[in-house]
């Protein structure tokens, strides 16, 4: 029988990123990133160490802010956010 993923807290994730967590939280809420919401409301947060690694070399952090930049501004202005779970966006 094989041994359950340990999952990475927000802490070891800003670490292995070398991100301050506010950065990282601001990933999460944009969608950004995969993570695993451990409340119902989304209060706790870990991340599958593999899926993570996976979402770094497809580009990580880098990938994303390239995606937010290449995407052309909405008739009122609005630049979608890039890999977003749902409809947030963000002025220009």
């Amino acid at each position: 029988m094989t041994e359950p993923t340990k999952l990475l807290t927000i802490r070891e994730v800003c670490d292995r990123l070398q991100l301050h967590k506010t950065a990282l939280y601001a990933l999460i809420e944009r969608g950004s990133i995969p993570v695993v919401r451990t409340t119902p409301k989304g209060l706790g947060y870990l991340f599958h160490p593999e899926v993570l690694e996976e979402w770094i070399k497809a580009g990580g952090v880098k990938s994303t802010a390239r995606q937010r930049r290449n995407q052309p501004p909405t008739s009122d202005g609005v630049t979608p956010i890039a890999g977003a779970a749902n409809s947030i966006a963000k002025q220009t």
